[in-house]
C-alpha cells in the first residue's frame, strides 16, 4: 500500500475553514489555472490568498 503525500502544512498548525463565493467567470479562472497545474482548485486558491496576505503584510512593513 502506497503512503500518504505529506501535507505542506507544518506539524501542529490549525487550519481555518472558509466558504469563499466567487462570480461563475472567476470560478472558471480558477478551475483553469488549477487544470494547467494539476491542482486541485482549492489549493490553487489558498496559494493565491496566502500570496495576498503575505504581500499585503510585507506592503505594511514597508510603509511604517
Amino acid at each position: 500500500m502506497a503512503k500518504a503525500k505529506p501535507r505542506g502544512r507544518p506539524p501542529g498548525e490549525t487550519m481555518q475553514v472558509y466558504a469563499v463565493r466567487l462570480p461563475a467567470a472567476r470560478a472558471r479562472e480558477l478551475e483553469e489555472i488549477a487544470k494547467r497545474e494539476t491542482t486541485p482548485p482549492a489549493t490553487v486558491l489558498r496559494r493565491l490568498v496566502i500570496e495576498r496576505l503575505d504581500q499585503l503584510k510585507r506592503e505594511q512593513g514597508a510603509g511604517q
